[in-house]
């Protein structure tokens, strides 16, 4: 994204409510294959799980160390919120909390910078990438399909979700 020069095509691995299940399916496989990838966390899990539906639970949130182990392993650790609200629909100050208390709260516990933004559910708006932007973030990620090509989208970069039904050509295309 900081780069004017064109390279060679690249891929970003990006993992959403990074989790223990992260840890235990997603990172041995990104080891053997020496490759890097950003996971997103949700900063307050604890505020984020009281906001589910009936019914619905998250899986194991990452502890402040285990985030620490995977950004020594490799991989950029991104906000995802503190709790995973819906950004479009909050007020100012409920949505600057969500944005920029969640880099806060990250930067804390791993000790570096956080540069990289996920929308919750990939939902955004003019309003909520002025926040992101305002926040620090160099990127943000949505569930827009596509590729990312100019730098005037980095707050609203497209993504190509892989799925067990997208294999062989049409993951390619």
């Amino acid at each position: 994204i900081s780069s004017n020069e064109a390279g060679p095509p690249a891929a970003v691995l990006t993992f959403d409510d990074v989790s223990l299940n992260f840890l235990k399916y997603a990172l041995p496989i990104l080891r053997k294959y020496n490759a890097a990838a950003t996971g997103f966390a949700i900063a307050d899990p604890v505020s984020a799980q009281r906001l589910c539906k009936p019914g619905e639970q998250m899986d194991i949130p990452l502890t402040a160390g285990q985030m620490r182990e995977l950004s020594a392993s490799g991989i950029e650790i991104g906000s995802h919120t503190l709790s995973h609200r819906e950004l479009t629909s909050l007020p100012n100050a409920e949505l600057l909390r969500e944005v920029s208390g969640s880099k806060d709260r990250l930067e804390q516990d791993l000790g570096q910078a956080v540069e990289t933004f996920c929308y919750p559910r990939g939902r955004f708006s003019p309003r909520v990438e002025c926040a992101v932007a305002d926040a620090g973030y160099l990127c943000a990620t949505s569930t827009l399909r596509g590729n990312a090509h100019v730098r005037e989208e980095r707050f609203r970069l497209k993504r190509i979700r892989a799925t067990a039904e997208r294999t062989g050509y049409s993951l390619w295309y």
